[in-house]
This record gives C-alpha cells, sequence and structure tokens, in this order.
C-alpha cells in the first residue's frame, strides 16, 4: 500500500514543481496584466482563452487517456521484444493522429475566426486574436502524445522540465510583447505561440529514439474506440469550466468577466496540488490493477487526496483577500470573493478523476457522457437563470454544482463496474470541517489584523487535527510513510529495453 502511495507522491511532487512554476507564473502576471490591461481587456483575454482550451479539448480527443490505457493492457503479453515495438508504435500513431486532428481545427479556427467574432461575440476585435489561436493550436497537437508518453514511462522529471520551460518561455516573451512594446492583449497571446511551438519541438526530440517505428491503423482504431467515448463528455467538462465567462459576458459586461477571470487565476492555484495528483494518477491507477488489494488502495490515496485538497482550499479561501490586495490595483479587489468557490470547485474536480477510476479499469467509459451531459445542462440552466438575478458570483457556486454532480455521478456508476470501498465517511466529517472552519471568521467581531492573521493560522492547524481526528490519517501510517518516501523510488526503464513489458 504504502509503496504505491511513495510513487504516487513522488511523482506528483514532480509533477507538482512544474505546475508550481505554471501557478507562479500565473501569481507573476497578475500585477502586469492588472497595471497593463484594463478590466474589460483581460475579460476579452479570457474570452478568447476560453475558445482555445475547448479547441484543444477537441483535439485530445480521448488520445491521452487511450495511450495510457494500451500502454499498460495491451503490451502486457508477449515477448519483450514485440511489446517494445509495440509501444513505439503506439505513441508514434498516437503523434500522428493528434497532429492531423489538430491540423483540420486549426484550419478552422483560422478560416472562421471573423465568423466566431461576430457571431459569438458580436464585434469583429476577436477575429485576429482568434486566428492566433488557430496557429498556436497547430502546434499544441504535437504536444499531447509525447507528454503523455512520458507520463506512462515514468519519465516525470523530463515531463516536469519540459513544463518549466514552455512557462519560462512564455513569461520571457509576456513581460517582452506586453510589458517592454506594450501590444496588449495579442502580446500574451503571441508569447503563448512561441512558448508553444518552442514546447511542440522540444517533446518531440524528448521522445524521438521511440518514434523508429512507424504508426498503425489498427492501433489508430483502438486508441480511438477507446477515446472516442470521452469525447462528448470532454468539450461538457469546458462548458462546466469555462462556459461561464461567456454567459456574464452576455447578462452582465467584460468588466465583470476580467474580475471573475482574475479570481479564477487566484483560485487556479488549486491546481497546484489537484494537477500533479491527476497527472500521476492515471498512468499509476492501470499499474495498480497487478496489485492484490487494488480497490483499497484506490480508496486510501482518494481519502489522503481529500485531506490535502482541504488543507489547500482552507489555505486560499482564509488569505483570499491578502492575495489580492497585494497583487492588483484597487479596480481588481473585488475578485476576492471568486477565489474561495473557485477553489473549491477545482478540489471536486479532483474528486471526479479520481472517481472515473473505475470506469477506466473497466473499460466502460460510456456513461461518463451522460453524468457530463446532466452536470453540463445543470450548470448553464442555472447560470442562465441566476446570473441576470442575482449577479456574478452566482457562477462560481453553479460550478461547484455542476462539479458535484459529476464527482458524486461517477462515484455512483463507478461502483456498478468496479466497486472500491471508498471511505464516505471521513469525506463528510473533512469536508464539513473545512467549510465550517473557513465560515468561523465571518461570524466573529472585528479585529486587529495581527489577531486575524494568527486566528486564520489557528483555523489551519485546527483542520490539521481534523485530518488526525477523522482518521484519515494515523500516527502509525505517518511513520510508516515517512520511511517509505525516504526510500528511492523505482523508475520505469526506457522503452527501448527488453525487460520493458
Amino acid at each position: 500500500m504504502w509503496r504505491i502511495v511513495r510513487r504516487l507522491a513522488k511523482d506528483s511532487a514532480i509533477y507538482g514543481a512544474a505546475n508550481a512554476a505554471t501557478a507562479v507564473l500565473a501569481v507573476l502576471l497578475v500585477p502586469l496584466y492588472t497595471h497593463k490591461l484594463t478590466a474589460s481587456e483581460f475579460g476579452r483575454y479570457s474570452l478568447v482563452v476560453m475558445i482555445y482550451s475547448l479547441l484543444s479539448v477537441l483535439a485530445d480527443c480521448g488520445m491521452t487517456n487511450g495511450v495510457a490505457r494500451y500502454y499498460f493492457d495491451e503490451a502486457q503479453t508477449g515477448d519483450p521484444n514485440t511489446a517494445t515495438v509495440y509501444r513505439k508504435s503506439l505513441v508514434t500513431t498516437a503523434l500522428v493522429t493528434t497532429a492531423c486532428i489538430s491540423l483540420l481545427l486549426s484550419l478552422a479556427c483560422y478560416w472562421l475566426a471573423d465568423f466566431v467574432s461576430w457571431h459569438a461575440f458580436g464585434a469583429s476585435t476577436y477575429g485576429p486574436l482568434l486566428r492566433i489561436v488557430g496557429v498556436t493550436l497547430l502546434f499544441r497537437g504535437f504536444t499531447t502524445a509525447p507528454m503523455i508518453y512520458l507520463r506512462v514511462t515514468g519519465r516525470a522529471v523530463a515531463y516536469g522540465l519540459l513544463s518549466v520551460l514552455q512557462v519560462t518561455v512564455f513569461l520571457g516573451f509576456t513581460l517582452l510583447l506586453v510589458l517592454v512594446l506594450d501590444w496588449g492583449v495579442p502580446g500574451i497571446l503571441y508569447s503563448q505561440l512561441i512558448a508553444t511551438a518552442g514546447w511542440a519541438v522540444c517533446a518531440v526530440v524528448a521522445i524521438a529514439r521511440d518514434l523508429s517505428v512507424g504508426p498503425r491503423v489498427r492501433i489508430a482504431k483502438d486508441l480511438l474506440r477507446f477515446g472516442l467515448p470521452f469525447l462528448p463528455a470532454l468539450p461538457l467538462m469546458w462548458v462546466v469550466d469555462v462556459s461561464d465567462r461567456y454567459l456574464l459576458e452576455r447578462y452582465v459586461s467584460t468588466h465583470e468577466v476580467g474580475l471573475y477571470s482574475l479570481g479564477y487565476r487566484f483560485g487556479q492555484v488549486m491546481v497546484l496540488l489537484v494537477t500533479a495528483v491527476t497527472l500521476a494518477w492515471p498512468p499509476l491507477s492501470y499499474r495498480i490493477l497487478g496489485e492484490a488489494n487494488a480497490e483499497t488502495i484506490y480508496s486510501r490515496i482518494t481519502s489522503l487526496y481529500m485531506a490535502g485538497a482541504g488543507l489547500l482550499w482552507l489555505g486560499l479561501s482564509l488569505f483570499s483577500r491578502e492575495m489580492v490586495v497585494l497583487l492588483s490595483p484597487e479596480e481588481f479587489h473585488a475578485a476576492a470573493i471568486y477565489i474561495p468557490p473557485v477553489a473549491f470547485g477545482y478540489l471536486l474536480y479532483g474528486l471526479y478523476v479520481l472517481s472515473v477510476t473505475g470506469l477506466g479499469v473497466a473499460k466502460r467509459i460510456g456513461p461518463l457522457s451522460w453524468v457530463t451531459l446532466v452536470a453540463g445542462i445543470v450548470n448553464v440552466g442555472l447560470n442562465m437563470w441566476l446570473i441576470p438575478r442575482l449577479g456574478a458570483l452566482v457562477a462560481a457556486y453553479t460550478t461547484i454544482i455542476a462539479y458535484a454532480i459529476l464527482a458524486g455521478g461517477c462515484l455512483l456508476v463507478s461502483q456498478q463496474f468496479y466497486r472500491i470501498p471508498y471511505r464516505y465517511r471521513e469525506w463528510a466529517v473533512l469536508l464539513v470541517g473545512m467549510i465550517a472552519l473557513c465560515a468561523l471568521p465571518t461570524l466573529l467581531p472585528a479585529m486587529s489584523w495581527l489577531a486575524s492573521v494568527l486566528l486564520r493560522l489557528g483555523l489551519l492547524t485546527a483542520y490539521l487535527g481534523l485530518v488526525f481526528f477523522s482518521g484519515v490519517v494515523r500516527r502509525d501510517e505517518m511513520l510508516v510513510l515517512a520511511g517509505a518516501l525516504s526510500e528511492p523510488a523505482p523508475r520505469t526503464p526506457p522503452v527501448s529495453a527488453s525487460s520493458r513489458s
């Protein structure tokens, strides 16, 4: 059990370090964005990024899940040489397939940019920005297969270095084009284009030695057969995650979109933990299948995630106001109210990723689309009904509702195909406890700044006590885990090695 936890913890730590660079970048760019762009301009940038994120999801076409599943499944039989050839052909086929899909979507985005600008946003100003997005998408398609392949082969360090490189290049060109040359929103998008192009070249070079075997039609069919059932769910996930910004622009204002997006940017610090775990989890979850007590391991890891994510959410929520005031001018201070619900939504997103484990190991992805469809309909419906009446803040809370439906629905469906003994009582204690601790300062009378800070630090300490009280982590387990983490973690051999089978 703790050998698996050690592997997840160390891989997550590496991915987390790479994501920390992204999180630090997000924070470092806040003063630049908020001083060089108005709230309306920042809102316009957020809407264009919304389109890019949707097209990136479609370009993936479920390929990420397919590569992870077949790497640990189809290549388990046969002699080592056959397994090596299969895995090389797997990554080559995935690379060619995603590149072709991205090319088609890139051309569509480029040529339909003005049409989308007028009909989706009612203005011509988005057309040139969408054309930059179209070119960026072409390069983005060359990163999908290499990055998932680095994850499934255990090359987390290479994955992290590539991620940090992309972030560093983006930061450098953003400073040049936005701060020095004052290009505004186009400067940010051109920086993203340059960083993505460099990322694509380096990613392909990183796995070049594994591309010596040509693509196979049969493997492409297998990947698409497994991945395409994800396709309806992927854009629906996009609807849950970012469609609220479009509806805010329709029903409120671009200025409010800017405030909401800034709150999201701070709330995305939660991604530091969530993405680290979700990047390490899919390959490891399939590897765990070979363990005798796989179901118990799945359950314990989910409880540990809830404990760690709860601590990070509580810290973000308690100090949200200070973060925004420190890093942005007064025009943006109202964004602080969005941070707690946004971060809580990401906490539930991580639980959703862990909850689909049973569907993945059972290869029964179809029900995922129905659960996501319900969550998407509820999210959009509530936003259309409530935003005009209650304002922008409701959009953050409807996102929480949508992710709760996703996590709960996937847990319910997944348990029918592959039962995992989740510890729901522990989850309930942690969720109720973290929300109560977060609400406590609002119920107390006003106090000095120092007393307020000390109180909130005390609440974080109280949450750690709650983690032990709930039984998520026990003292003897902490000692075992500390010993496990001090041991060197095994590394997956390179694909060309005959032992990789």
